[in-house]
């Protein structure tokens, strides 16, 4: 069974993480964090924030590019006749040929400074990724989405803060693995219920 390891951080770290995370705080967050300690601790206090920093930027980053996918795809209505009916029963596995198509996810995630078991301040980084795939066939069993091969794809991506652009590039084709598996399947919405005239 094929692993889906491959993450947003795996596109956006070959930067300066902490280049990065100082551009979420301002000079005066991380000096305040800094005077919060002791003067005899502030080279301790600055390596603290660092290694602070970079474990905070995995964290922001920790979103997995196909669990991006399926949850775009799960949404769409042309699905929801998987999930009803015959086709819900059965113990057939459908197959669903989606054509190239975009898929934009926006993230906003927060992540807090805290020194001595106290938050210093804390600041939003906005992600956002455009995913171009040239087709998908997903693979549908009993209402769920089991299997998910997926053709090329490539990626633009930004990252943002307080208005400003930190990163932004394109990241060409995907090293994606050939298909993503679901051995608990992700359910597909139901139909709608439709309101008696």
């Amino acid at each position: 069974m094929t692993q889906d390891h491959r993450k947003l951080s795996d596109l956006f770290r070959d930067g300066d993480p902490q280049e990065y995370m100082r551009a979420l705080f301002s000079v005066e967050d991380l000096e305040k964090t800094a005077k919060a300690a002791s003067a005899s601790a502030a080279t301790a206090t600055r390596e603290h924030l660092d290694g602070l920093i970079e474990r905070s930027l995995d964290q922001l980053l920790d979103i997995s590019i196909g669990d991006i996918l399926w949850s775009a795809w799960v949404k769409l209505s042309v699905l929801r006749e998987y999930a009803t009916g015959e086709k819900l029963e059965s113990d057939k596995i459908h197959s669903f040929a989606l054509a190239s198509h975009k898929i934009t996810s926006v993230h906003t995630p927060r992540v807090e400074l805290i020194l001595h078991n106290k938050k210093v301040t804390e600041a939003s980084v906005d992600i956002k990724l455009k995913l171009k795939i040239d087709g998908a066939i997903l693979k549908i069993k009993k209402g769920r989405i089991i299997k998910i091969i997926v053709g090329n794809a490539g990626a633009d991506g930004e990252l943002a803060s307080h208005g400003a652009t930190i990163m932004k590039r394109s990241f060409g084709k995907l090293n994606l693995p050939a298909a993503f598996e679901f051995p608990k399947g992700i359910k597909i919405a139901p139909p709608l219920r439709q309101t008696p005239a």
